[in-house]
């Protein structure tokens, strides 16, 4: 029997938009997940996190939009990299620095 990996969860590095579809023109709606929340990833596609709230302040449930080439209001937890961090890992870069960069 294969074993399952928890979800990846997500902490909210500064208070995120939260929309109710992954619809890039969709409204925002009136809650932001607040900062230092965490999240658990329902599903990833490309820049958008479908998320269920794990702990802390926010709609229970949405769609927030990561930046992976730019300031992103949102961090990978349980060890995973996202594959620019892993990159910058395997030039050299320490992890804190990979981790500064992409988020900056």
């Amino acid at each position: 029997t294969a074993v399952m990996s928890p979800p990846p969860e997500w902490e909210v590095l500064e208070d995120a938009e939260v929309r109710e579809t992954n619809q890039v023109n969709s409204p925002p709606g009136p809650l932001k997940l607040a900062k230092g929340s965490v999240v658990e990833q329902v599903q990833l596609l490309g820049e958008q996190l479908e998320y269920k709230l794990v702990r802390g302040a926010g709609p229970k449930q949405g769609w927030v939009f990561i930046c992976t080439g730019c300031r992103s209001s949102m961090w990978i937890r349980n060890g995973y990299f996202p594959p620019w961090v892993e990159q910058l890992k395997r030039l050299g870069v320490d992890e804190e620095a990979a981790r500064y960069a992409s988020i900056n």
